[in-house]
């Protein structure tokens, strides 16, 4: 019994009353405090690639910083209180996906789309493959210029000795009929040659027999010589170095050129080009036709050649 005094009064209050204040108070405290705790929902969803298949193993996290990965179906569950939530999506390959969505009193389904991180919007054409002044690259270019001073109608290999580390020799004697080359003492089914970037190397012999491509100098606007490792393309390995050749522009005007050529060991040489100049729709077109023919410096060396070279754009 709970006995208390005053002025030397006694009273006492019976237990059921302390109990029944007791509950009171206790419920009086947590009443207010389940009404202050906020509401918890769920949000819940699916993320797809652009092609609208699911995606798997994509992270999803609100500001809350809660976290959850997609499983194979691309879907998720994320508790979150209510009202306004920033949402992200992140996957590799894929853009970050940034979103607000709000939370109300139901729980929210979304479908959220990703973007691909990569896209080419345009075609890729490469230009040119030659090494400019500044790189660092040991290399000469023979312009047109060049050329016409040095051809007389011989094979390339010939024309080429005219650069640094470069040799070359004839079965015939003469610079024509089957011609080789050598590029700093490395042989030239170990040099990489190309034509506009195209490479001109045999496939199952990795050379180049300009036998096949007689008067090729004449339909060449310039030739770089880069010696050991440069910007050699696509072809053979450029183990000693590379050489490109370049096709002479198209020009805007119309013309035609006839070259004759007379030599030793009864050799002939004729050839005819021709310029059909722009037309009005852009069309324009050159060639030249070539015909040569000697007896060569060595008994039965001789050859006979004739050869057709066409450009049109």
């Amino acid at each position: 019994m709970f006995q208390a005094s005053a002025d030397g009064a006694t009273s006492s209050v019976p237990p059921r009353f302390l109990i029944v204040l007791a509950l009171t108070v206790a419920l009086g405290a947590a009443i207010p405090s389940a009404a202050a705790a906020p509401k918890r929902l769920w949000m819940r969803g699916v993320v797809l690639a652009p092609a609208g298949t699911p995606l798997v193993g994509a992270s999803v996290t609100i500001d809350t910083g809660a976290s959850v990965v997609t499983g194979e179906d691309g879907r998720f569950a994320i508790e979150a209180p209510r009202g306004e939530r920033e949402i992200q999506v992140r996957h590799p390959g894929y853009r970050t996906l940034s979103s607000r969505l709000t939370l109300a009193e139901e729980s929210l389904h979304v479908e959220l789309r990703l973007e691909a991180a990569l896209s080419v919007a345009a075609a890729i054409t490469v230009e040119g493959i030659r090494a400019g002044e500044e790189l660092p690259v040991t290399q000469r270019t023979l312009e047109r210029d060049e050329i016409e001073k040095l051809s007389h109608g011989q094979d390339v290999p010939a024309l080429l000795q005219h650069s640094p580390s470069m040799t070359w020799y004839s079965d015939s004697g003469t610079g024509s009929n089957y011609s080789y080359f050598s590029l700093r003492g490395i042989q030239q089914s170990r040099i990489n040659m190309t034509f506009d970037g195209a490479p001109l190397n045999d496939p199952a012999e990795h050379a180049l027999f300009f036998n096949n491509f007689h008067d090729f100098a004449s339909a060449v606007d310039s030739i770089q010589i880069q010696r050991g490792v440069g910007t050699s393309s696509v072809g053979a390995p450029s183990y000693g170095g590379s050489i490109n050749f370049a096709s002479r522009p198209l020009s805007s005007r119309p013309g035609a050129d006839l070259r004759l050529v007379l030599g030793s060991d009864d050799t002939r040489r004729a050839s005819l080009g021709f310029e059909s100049g722009r037309f009005d729709n852009g069309f324009a077109a050159s060639g030249r036709v070539s015909l040569a023919d000697t007896d060569g410096y060595r008994e039965r060396s001789g050859t006979r050649h004739g050869t057709l070279f066409l450009n049109a754009e």
